[in-house]
């Protein structure tokens, strides 16, 4: 067995600190292969998921080999990855130009593309791509998520029926099926997922069984076998174990209630207005708020940017680095201000908008709006609220990223959600930032009210057209595509009761935020 094949069985394996460490020998070794170039980028961006540590290995591919198009979709994932859609398309673009007949070049350009909203364009790289293959999975795959971004809910649960037709036991298939197809109580693919595929995986762990786990909890979910759900969703967490560092998290928002008003007094930064942060946590009704917002001609938005978070990284501060953070606010050079807010209008893209209020809607924006009111001090924010258990309950039968990996646990989940709050009241007291507080229940109950409140919020004219926002078209990224296609309803609120008697150590965690009871 080779080096290189020894440190995939690695990373299949899910031992990724051996893989990682026999990975960077061989790159020590042989730095401008591009066979282990291709590899090491495989590795970050399929197992590892350290997609920056691939950037400057894919720029050294490209730039060894510019003529291959295998190197440039490779270039394209990691920068898709990443989150950089400006040069994940140009590679794209290239590895196009230069094979135009292979289904994964296609691929990769339809994924570049979604990203920022050309979904015409991509379903053209997947016609082309299905034309070479028409069984090729990725492009499948890509066509059914193109389907549900553009809101064709139909054409996207047919296509996920093809799809899993045709590729039975893929994970990515199953997913798109149990979450777009009416399921009915005897639906064959969920009874095969719950007693044959799910079983089998679980017997195993790892993060695959963790997958089919979830898969499993939503398909339960759907067809209202909530306590079930529930059950599949804590086996789903227990089959792939992902610790929350809870005593750095609070230590962190501990030191960022250190930075108060006197930081912000006085200081040189940007008047510009333009920026808009929409925070909170997931499942909060964040979505909702950037589509209604978002149907105003005023409006643009840029999706979940990581600009901000890029910029703190770049400068050294890490994620809980609460000493690094309030030393950032606090001692910011005069001139250092103005040029970081001009470096977030132009890596976020905001800049490139003519729109007077561009939205940015990623959430975790709030452990940084410290930071944000030193580039920014105008600039408004709003943070989304929804009951906590409603709230929280959606946020635990979610499959989200090892980046929420406080979700893995009710009881720790429940205690981040607290932490949250808390660190939002302190930055609503301490920002100079105008700060609108925003619940989704509000919204569903009194619309028209609750949009012109946010409306003057960001010193905007009233207009009914944020009102009709379900019928907007666009694309749309995120978990709630489906809820935000439709007109406003309560039907999610109070649904964490459905689940009572399964979370309890999440009611105990968010006991502090019903002083009169649930």
């Amino acid at each position: 067995m080779s080096d290189l094949t020894h440190a995939l069985a690695l990373a299949k394996a899910q031992n990724l600190r051996a893989a990682d460490a026999l990975y960077a020998k061989l790159l020590a070794a042989k730095p401008k292969s591009p066979a282990v170039l291709k590899a090491v980028i495989q590795f970050h961006n399929a197992y590892s998921r350290q997609f920056r540590a691939a950037i400057p290995l894919a720029e050294r591919l490209v730039s060894a080999q510019p003529k291959s198009a295998a190197a440039h979709a490779l270039a394209a994932e990691t920068f898709s990855n990443c989150q950089d859609h400006a040069r994940a398309l140009d590679h794209a673009t290239r590895a196009v130009a230069l094979a135009p007949r292979d289904p994964h070049a296609r691929f990769i350009a339809a994924v570049a593309c979604l990203a920022v909203d050309q979904a015409d364009t991509a379903q053209d790289h997947v016609a082309a791509g299905l034309a070479q293959d028409p069984t090729h999975l990725p492009c499948l795959l890509q066509k059914t998520r193109i389907l549900r971004a553009v809101g064709d809910g139909d054409g996207a649960a047919d296509q996920a029926r093809q799809t899993v037709d045709a590729h039975p036991n893929d994970p990515n298939a199953l997913e798109l099926y149990v979450t777009l197809v009416d399921l009915a109580p005897g639906d064959a693919t969920v009874a095969r997922l719950r007693d044959d595929l799910a079983p089998q995986a679980a017997a195993q762990g790892g993060q695959a069984a963790a997958h089919l786990l979830s898969l499993l909890s939503v398909a339960h979910t759907r067809q209202g076998d909530h306590r079930a759900a529930v059950q599949a969703k804590v086996a789903a967490n227990r089959a792939h174990p992902v610790a929350y560092p809870m005593a750095q998290a609070r230590a962190f928002y501990g030191a960022l209630r250190q930075i108060t008003k006197a930081d912000f007094f006085g200081r040189t930064a940007s008047d510009s207005t333009q920026p808009v942060l929409v925070v909170g946590m997931p499942r909060s009704g964040s979505t909702l708020v950037q589509q209604v917002l978002g149907a105003h001609p005023d409006v643009a938005t840029v999706g979940e940017s990581p600009a901000l978070r890029h910029m703190t990284q770049q400068i050294g501060v890490g994620r809980f680095d609460g000493a690094a953070m309030t030393k950032l606010v606090k001692t910011m050079p005069a001139d250092v201000a103005p040029k970081m807010a001009a470096r977030y209008l132009a890596a976020s893209r905001v800049g490139d908008s003519a729109a007077p209020v561009v939205i940015d809607k990623s959430l975790h924006n709030f452990e940084l709006l410290g930071f944000w009111g030193r580039l920014f001090p105008k600039a408004p924010v709003i943070h989304v609220v929804r009951d906590p258990l409603d709230c929280c309950t959606s946020i635990f039968l979610q499959r989200l990223s090892t980046w929420h990996a406080y979700a893995r646990d009710m009881a720790t989940l429940g205690q981040a959600f607290v932490d949250h709050m808390a660190l939002m009241d302190h930055w609503m007291a301490q920002l100079p930032n105008p700060v609108l507080q925003v619940t989704y229940e509000d919204l569903v109950a009194q619309p028209e009210a609750t949009a012109r409140r946010m409306l003057d919020h960001l010193s905007l004219p009233w207009d009914r057209a944020v009102l009709d926002f379900h019928t907007q078209g666009g694309v749309v990224h995120t978990l709630s595509d489906t809820q935000v296609r439709q007109p406003l309803n309560d039907a999610s609120i109070g649904r964490w009761r459905r689940y009572d008697g399964a979370i309890d150590p999440l009611k105990a965690a968010l006991r502090p935020l019903y002083p009169g009871g649930v």
